[in-house]
């Protein structure tokens, strides 16, 4: 019985320490800068995707907090095909006649959008979805934090 209440020790010690400043850096995005508008986010969205040399074209949308089509901020990668005026799955792009691109939802509330939930999104683009995988639940643990860290610091992690 001592085995299993040191271990629940330790379970909790490492959960507290995921947690912890995974929910704490989440807190600090929010003092980037606030976004009010859809030109603002456009010229922030372009700011950050050179940052991250991004070669997608974004097409981002602001939506207000009141508008429940979407939960919160997401980015979705898409392609387009000329020859069929087609929107297909990011997987299927594999030729010059299908342009890729990439949908930006940033949820404005009362006080505005963020700076830091559009690095966020966009440090995902950069890391995590360049072949349009998207991220599986256990790669979670390891891809979230690294945008969290990104959208406060402006800094790469491996």
């Amino acid at each position: 019985m001592e085995e299993m209440i040191e271990l629940a020790k330790y379970i909790g010690g490492a959960v507290a320490g995921y947690f912890g400043p995974l929910i704490a850096g989440s807190i600090l995005e929010l003092n980037s800068e606030r976004i009010h508008s859809k030109e603002q986010l456009e010229k922030i969205v372009k700011e950050e995707a050179e940052a991250l040399n991004l070669p997608y074209t974004i097409v981002p949308f602001l939506y207000e907090a009141e508008d429940k089509t979407i939960p919160g901020s997401r980015v979705k990668m898409f392609g387009f095909n000329l020859d069929t005026d087609k929107w297909l799955d990011f997987e299927e792009v594999d030729n010059d006649r299908i342009i890729p691109l990439v949908k930006l939802d940033i949820k404005k509330f009362k006080n505005g959008a963020r700076r830091g939930t559009v690095r966020h999104e966009l440090y995902h683009i950069a890391k995590h979805f360049p072949l349009g995988t998207g991220i599986k639940r256990l790669e979670w643990f390891y891809k979230e934090p690294a945008a969290v860290f990104y959208a406060i610091t402006g800094k790469i992690t491996v």
